[in-house]
């Protein structure tokens, strides 16, 4: 007989009392806490000070777990399902269909419904035949996520209906996580390391969260969107933002400089929009344009350097009043219409931005039109219809789900207009054409000569000596 057999509780395990001489306890709860001989178990009961010796016959298991949790993936947007509890296998289980074209679905888990109480991975694109750990329940997992499908042994298809699994020790902290399918099973993963709390960013990129975010630009020194070979830290690399401002990032292996690079391309960013904005000039009535190309982004100010709020894709029909800057037609969103768009950034309500600007013409990009005026309807308002809560965690998955779908490219996915703004702009970098100490601007080697004599600053790492 095996000890199983012999002594089904574990220690830890949440039992319930039944049969006691003190009928005032029974039905409460109890956490064993060690065996105390043949069939007896020390105890702790809710409410009472000292441990107490307890019967095996006086002990019932659980019929179902205190806690509930819910699943959210890739499939629907993150949207959260809780998931049913298997009392025969113990866990809790969910059907996941994968639909996605790349044959891969991406989920965590959510303790009570609450993205404060996720369950996770240490790493984004976990898989289960690497080597990670189980995470949670916390706040973190910000980036990180399971993925059906996201290695070559995971033989998984377009069709393919999986059962993912969450097993919990006898106390209720989740314990591994695996998916089966007909005709395979995956391994289950590592057991959590108790007390851990997980990193937010991913241990293959450490300085990601120390990268400054900013308006694209790549010089002939740099390389192209979206990767980074080994280069001399002094040059920078561009690499995707992992947020919902901006569209590229300053890599460079130095944390002092890379600090430097983000609060001067923040600072750019901010005095592109202001200058914009100041000499914008109305040129027409409000109306409803519809999106022309792919994917067009949708800026803090009329200016290619202003930050990147969203993205508005072909043929969505958005509401704003057309002006004039610079001899450029830009279409200014006010912030309902910024909120069909996804960019109210209902994690921090002092944050939210008052209007949003479209590039209307691109033909100096060589582009073509990007928007046109309609006499279609604007878009639907698919967030308007949530309480702040619900549309809070509407805004969390929304980027949670961008984040990870991006996978190297820019999270609202507008390459094709950073490409063509870059190319037009690549003469503003900071170092180049600004102070990284500072932020201030010059074109000229005498200038930036007179600047580095007058502060001492070592800002412009490009100025001939």
């Amino acid at each position: 007989m095996s000890h199983h057999e012999s002594n089904p509780f574990d220690v830890g395990e949440v039992v319930e009392l039944m049969g006691m001489s003190d009928p005032t306890v029974n039905g409460s709860k109890a956490t064993l806490v060690r065996p105390a001989g043949k069939d007896r178990w020390v105890a702790t009961v809710a409410g009472k000070e000292k441990g107490v010796i307890v019967s095996r016959g006086n002990l019932q298991k659980l019929q179902t777990p205190t806690q509930s949790y819910s699943i959210v993936g890739t499939w629907d947007c993150w949207e959260p399902h809780e998931m049913q509890w298997d009392a025969q296998l113990r866990c809790f289980a969910f059907d996941v269909a994968v639909s996605g074209a790349d044959c891969c679905e991406s989920f965590k888990i959510l303790l009570e419904g609450s993205w404060d109480s996720c369950i996770y991975p240490d790493r984004a694109d976990a898989n289960l035949f690497d080597n990670h750990v189980l995470r949670g329940p916390d706040d973190g997992g910000l980036e990180e996520c399971w993925t059906i499908g996201g290695h070559q042994e995971d033989l998984a298809a377009q069709g393919d209906h999986y059962t993912v699994r969450l097993f919990i020790l006898p106390n209720g902290v989740p314990k591994s996580v695996d998916w089966v399918t007909a005709g395979h099973q995956i391994k289950k993963i590592p057991v959590q390391e108790p007390g851990v709390k997980a990193n937010r960013v991913p241990p293959e990129a450490p300085e990601a969260n120390l990268a400054p975010t900013g308006p694209p630009g790549p010089s002939e020194e740099e390389v192209t969107l979206g990767t980074r070979p080994p280069l001399p830290a002094v040059v920078p690399v561009v690499q995707p933002v992992g947020g919902a401002r901006g569209s590229v990032q300053w890599w460079t292996g130095n944390r002092e400089r890379d600090e430097r690079f983000r609060r001067v391309e923040e600072s750019c960013a901010l005095q592109a929009a202001e200058i914009a904005m100041a000499s914008a000039r109305q040129t027409d009535v409000e109306g409803c344009f519809e999106v022309m190309h792919t994917r067009v982004a949708v800026r803090a100010g009329p200016a290619i350097q202003a930050l990147t709020l969203a993205a508005a894709k072909a043929g969505q029909v958005i509401r704003g009043i057309p002006h004039e800057v610079d001899g450029k037609l830009w279409l200014q969103l006010d912030h309902l219409a910024l909120r069909r768009l996804g960019a109210t950034s209902y994690m921090d309500p002092g944050d939210q931005p008052e209007h949003g600007w479209v590039l209307i013409d691109a033909q100096h990009l060589g582009l073509g039109q990007l928007l046109r005026r309609t006499s279609k309807p604007e878009m639907a308002d698919e967030f308007g219809v949530f309480t702040r809560d619900e549309a809070k965690k509407k805004w969390e998955a929304f980027m949670k789900k961008d984040r990870h779908n991006a996978k190297g490219r820019s999270v609202c996915h507008v390459e094709a207009i950073e490409r063509a703004e870059a190319k037009a702009e690549e003469e503003v970098h900071p170092g180049r054409t600004h102070c990284t100490v500072c932020g201030y601007r010059a074109f000229y080697a005498r200038d930036k000569n007179a600047h580095v004599r007058a502060t001492g600053h070592d800002g412009f790492w490009m100025c001939p000596t």
